[in-house]
């Protein structure tokens, strides 16, 4: 059995890019799971780690669940959000 530090180092997972390098804007660079599945003609690339936590939090709270922006304030006020 294989334990994280076993797969980031393990030769047949790099070369296989199952385990890639990727910036992040606050970390330099992270490890993580590359793309799967791998087409021959179109081969997928992972160019970044994603959206940062909370990113879209008020456009969430206000398109999808109606909050205003008054009820936003005072979430964000009492420390909720």
């Amino acid at each position: 059995m294989n334990n994280v530090s076993d797969v980031v180092a393990d030769p047949h997972f790099l070369e296989q890019e199952a385990i890639v390098r990727v910036p992040h804007e606050e970390l330099g660079h992270i490890t993580m799971q590359g793309a799967f599945p791998k087409p021959s003609k179109t081969p997928p690339t992972i160019r970044w780690a994603g959206v940062k936590l909370g990113e879209h939090r008020e456009m969430i709270l206000r398109e999808r669940l109606g909050y205003t922006h008054a009820a936003i304030k005072s979430l964000r006020d009492g420390k909720i959000i």
